[in-house]
């Protein structure tokens, strides 16, 4: 398994994302095939170059995906998966450009999205300290392996995940979150402050030969989101956003003209509350709806974990005629009080 940019309301990245990670999966022991027995959901960010150029190099795409599973242990070394995966897939090509007398490369950007699903079977093993390993059987002989670790009480499990191969001309790195599904969630089991970290990945922007892509844009929010418990939420959001547009300039060499890539590479940020309603089913699953307004909302789905502690969300946005495609992946933490050093042990 290879592994709608939330318009500046809740959007964060990858480097926010490991820390809190990381503690979320305190190292626990005991651990055995019972302990995954249910149903988690998991979203996976997978980033990615592949593709040829005219050149005899390789990487002339760049692909972005976002995968929600759903993923049922058995409690004794079975485990089935259902996929959803959008992805977003941007070429960088060259078309030639007649420049008064001189004929030049020119650069167009080709950004599509597609997508997958699918439903597929294996095995898992677990160490005593919760490192666990889902095996795949993807058919004709091809397996697929995760590696990850589960938290100490079981409701939370993370991996990461790097692929290269020169000879297929594929190259990966990807992570994902992964909570246990519970049930009897109602408006008041999202009650108090949750901080969430959102990484947004994105291509836009046109170029000069009728394609896009041209621009890509990394995103990260921390938001502090504040449910009443009876359907409304205020969320004030903190997000800098990183991009990059791939332009060109004509240089003259000797009596030739070419076309060089000139990159610009910018930071922004954006600050601002909003407020918003949420709904939320039985099994833990979440919408949230802000008001942008003039009109506009903004929507998020996710799930909340089965003790409500954590909550997991993805997104995946494409628009030919706005010349915008993007995925994204965040994770929330309900916050807490009383901590001291000693917490942290």
């Amino acid at each position: 398994m290879r592994k709608i940019k939330i318009a500046g309301v809740i959007v964060l990245a990858i480097l926010l994302l490991i820390p809190f990670l990381a503690s979320s999966a305190s190292a626990g022991s005991g651990f055995t095939l019972a302990s995954l027995d249910g149903t988690y959901i998991i979203y996976d960010f997978d980033s990615a170059f592949h593709h040829n150029d005219p050149n005899e190099g390789w990487g002339a795409s760049d692909e972005q995906s976002l995968m929600k599973a759903t993923v049922t242990f058995n409690g004794a070394g079975n485990v089935t998966s259902s996929f959803n995966e959008s992805t977003l897939n941007r070429e960088i090509t060259e078309v030639d450009v007649n420049i008064d007398s001189d004929l030049v490369k020119s650069n167009k950007f080709i950004t599509t999205q597609s997508s997958d699903i699918g439903t597929v079977d294996g095995t898992y093993l677990i160490s005593d300290d919760g490192t666990f390993m889902l095996t795949f059987d993807l058919g004709d002989g091809e397996t697929d392996t995760i590696t990850g670790t589960a938290s100490e009480d079981g409701n939370t499990a993370i991996f990461g995940y790097s692929e290269f191969s020169d000879s297929d001309m594929w190259g990966s790195v990807g992570i994902g979150v992964g909570v246990k599904k519970g049930s009897g969630f109602t408006l008041a089991s999202l009650d108090g402050t949750y901080i969430i970290h959102d990484f947004d990945s994105a291509f836009h922007h046109g170029d000069p030969n009728e394609g896009w892509g041209a621009s890509d844009e990394q995103s990260v929010t921390k938001a502090v989101v504040n449910f009443n418990g009876a359907g409304n939420v205020t969320l004030s959001f903190n997000e800098s956003t990183l991009n990059r547009d791939i332009t060109e300039v004509d240089v003259n060499i000797g009596s030739d003209l070419v076309r060089s890539n000139k990159f610009i590479t910018t930071q922004s940020s954006d600050i601002g509350t909003v407020d918003g309603t949420y709904l939320i089913s039985d099994d833990g699953t979440f919408t949230l709806t802000f008001d942008l307004g003039n009109g506009e909302t903004d929507t998020i789905t996710g799930t909340a974990s089965e003790d409500g502690n954590t909550a997991i969300f993805g997104y995946s946005e494409f628009s030919d005629s706005n010349m915008w495609g993007s995925v994204g992946i965040g994770v929330g933490v309900k916050k807490g009080s009383g901590f001291t050093l000693a917490s942290l042990n």
